[in-house]
């Protein structure tokens, strides 16, 4: 039999060995509840229409339905704090002409209770440069004296961010957006709608996998070498690298077939959703996606956790070594002003960007040879446990 035959005869063989262990629907359970839990968060509804979109999402009071509340109704249905005595102001009023940008750096610097000086330096920078109009604090009788064009140009700022979603598809990392209509149909022509969601679902989905998985992997092997099966291959005509090219290749085939039917299993759910919208989903941006982000990724956590395991033959010792590499190097880039931000950085694994529309127009390029690199150093990796298991097998033939 050549040296092919016996590796594909071994990596059948471990598929079937794979699907007789334990441990590996465990790993399928896990999976299926994570990516379900993940699904109903990034699966995000959007509508279409600006009544549907200034109601649902941003959480708009229509000017009629206004005008027949009473005040404790209106407080009860704005969400406002119930120490607020009747007549008091309830917000500060203002028309919103800002930029998503613009928006973001305000509310990220509006205090939840007090002042915040630099918010009071920027809002009135806003206010000199016509980006904001001020109405000043207005209680709910002063409000309710607006007329109805009044009214809708001040909604942004009465009930925007206090009644919005949390709506992921317009944000950028700690910077929450939360663009008027006339925005939103600007910025939904800039990438489809299913392209954003498939970056940030591998994102979330990312970590928990990759926990699991080399789980699935280091208890695997460990059990290799309970059973004494060095001992076994070094009296028969299996060669070192047939052992773990048919073994690497088998549990990361394993891994991503169920992440990939598991994935496109819940896509194709949750697509009746958005059939109808103008706003692009296309399934094959999850595929592309898949092969770009978790194929690779995972592929080279696999490498990594074989490459620890076969060192260690430990199981305590290669799953800490794994959790802390998962853990530290999936962090976000923290500056030295204190702040962080997800950005490509060649010692993460996973390379995530901010959740910014249309982002790949400037960083794709960065984000393809990110992964380029990352399935190189896979290779080498592999290549790295095959001779580390070879000079293992010599010293125990010794």
């Amino acid at each position: 039999m050549n040296s092919y035959s016996i590796t594909l005869s071994l990596f059948k063989k471990e598929l079937k060995n794979i699907f007789k262990y334990p441990f590996t629907y465990v790993f399928i359970l896990l999976l299926a509840i994570i990516i379900w839990d993940t699904s109903t968060q990034v699966f995000q509804k959007f509508y279409e229409t600006k009544e549907a979109y200034e109601e649902n999402l941003l959480g708009y009071i229509t000017y009629e339905e206004f005008q027949s509340m009473s005040e404790e109704e209106f407080l009860k249905e704005y969400r406002i704090n119930n120490r607020i005595n009747k007549g008091e102001p309830i917000a500060r009023v203002y028309e919103d002409y800002m930029s998503n940008e613009e928006r973001g750096k305000l509310f990220l610097l509006r205090p939840i209770i007090g002042t915040n000086k630099k918010f009071e330096d920027l809002y009135e920078e806003y206010c000199r440069s016509n980006k904001i109009i001020d109405y000043g604090f207005m209680n709910y009788d002063e409000i309710k004296l607006l007329s109805k064009e009044q009214y809708e140009k001040i909604c942004h700022s009465l009930y925007v961010p206090r009644c919005s979603k949390n709506f992921i598809y317009f944000s950028n990392g700690i910077l929450r957006y939360y663009p008027t209509y006339e925005q939103a149909k600007e910025l939904v022509r800039l990438e489809n709608l299913s392209s954003v969601i498939a970056r940030e679902y591998y994102f979330r989905i990312m970590q928990f996998s990759a926990i699991i998985g080399t789980l699935l992997i280091i208890s695997y092997l460990v059990r290799d070498y309970k059973n004494n099966v060095i001992t076994n291959i070094k009296s028969s005509n299996i060669r070192s690298y047939q052992y773990i090219v048919s073994k690497y290749l088998a549990l990361t085939i394993v891994i991503l077939s169920i992440y990939f039917i598991l994935t496109m299993s819940t896509v194709f759910i949750f697509k009746s959703q958005y059939n109808n919208l103008s706003w692009q989903f296309q399934m094959v941006d999850f595929i592309k996606y898949f092969v770009l982000l978790p194929f690779v990724t995972q592929s080279f956590l696999n490498g990594l956790a074989m490459l620890i395991t076969v060192i260690s033959k430990d199981l305590i010792f290669s799953t800490a070594a794994m959790f802390y590499y998962i853990f530290i190097f999936g962090q976000s880039t923290k500056f030295a002003d204190g702040t962080s931000e997800w950005v490509i950085k060649n010692w993460k694994y996973f390379p995530r960007t901010v959740n910014r529309l249309g982002i790949m127009e400037t960083q794709g390029n960065t984000m393809v040879v990110h992964q380029i690199g990352y399935f190189i150093v896979a290779i080498c990796i592999v290549l790295l446990t095959i001779y580390i298991w070879q000079r293992n097998r010599i010293e125990r033939s010794c």
